[in-house]
C-alpha cells in the first residue's frame, strides 16, 4: 500500500487559501483535513482510471478506457447549473 499524503506545499497553499477565504466558520484544521482527503480520494481516482485504461481491450473495443471514463464520470460527476434563482423573495426559472 503507498502512502497518500499531500505534499507539505500544497497543504501551506490550502492554509495560505483559509486566510484569504470566507470560510471562516470552518477552523483551520477541519478545513485542511477536508482538503486532503478530497486530494487523497483524487489520488486514488486518478490511479484506478489508469490502472483501468490499461485493461485489455477485445475485438478493438476499448473497454478499459470506457471503464474508466464511466468510473470518473460516477465519481465526480459534472455540476449543473441551477434551473431557478431567487431574487428578492421571487423565484425565476432559467431558460435554456
Amino acid at each position: 500500500m503507498s502512502n497518500i499524503t499531500p505534499p507539505p506545499e500544497l497543504v501551506q497553499q490550502w492554509e495560505e487559501d483559509w486566510h484569504h477565504s470566507k470560510v471562516k466558520h470552518i477552523e483551520l484544521e477541519p478545513y485542511i483535513a477536508a482538503q486532503a482527503a478530497q486530494w487523497g480520494a483524487d489520488q486514488e481516482l486518478d490511479a484506478c482510471c489508469e490502472e483501468m485504461k490499461s485493461i485489455p481491450s477485445p475485438l478493438g473495443i476499448p473497454f478499459g478506457e470506457m471503464a474508466s471514463n464511466a468510473l470518473r464520470d460516477a465519481r465526480r460527476p459534472a455540476t449543473k447549473p441551477p434551473e431557478t434563482i431567487e431574487v428578492d423573495g421571487f423565484t425565476y426559472r432559467l431558460i435554456k
